[in-house]
C-alpha cells in the first residue's frame, strides 16, 4: 500500500517557521468565532507547512488482504514471538 508522507527537514521547518514568525495573524485574530477562528489558523500552518515540505510516497510494509483477519494476524504475531522466545532459549542452552 502506498501512501505520501511528508519530507520534515531542518531547513524546510525553519523555513515553515520563518514564514509563520512573518505572518500577521489579523484573520485569525479578527473573529469571535471559536471554529472559525481555528480553521483560519489551521489553514495558515497547513499552507505554510505544505509549501515548505516536499511530498514523496512510502510504501508500507502491510498489504490489505481481506482473507487476512484479525485473528489469523494476533495468532501469527504470537507464533513469531513464541517462535523468537524459544530461539533465545535454544542459544541459552548452547552457550552453556
Amino acid at each position: 500500500m502506498k501512501i505520501s508522507r511528508r519530507i520534515l527537514s531542518k531547513a524546510a521547518l525553519e523555513a515553515a517557521r520563518g514564514e509563520l514568525e512573518m505572518e500577521t495573524w489579523d484573520q485569525v485574530l479578527n473573529s469571535n468565532e471559536v471554529n472559525l477562528c481555528y480553521n483560519k489558523f489551521l489553514d495558515v500552518v497547513v499552507t505554510s507547512m505544505s509549501a515548505n515540505t516536499k511530498k514523496r510516497m512510502v510504501t508500507t510494509g502491510i498489504t490489505n488482504k481481506k482473507w487476512l483477519t484479525d485473528r489469523i494476524k494476533i495468532m501469527s504475531r504470537i507464533k513469531l514471538y513464541e517462535g523468537a522466545q524459544h530461539d533465545r532459549i535454544d542459544k541459552n542452552v548452547y552457550n552453556e
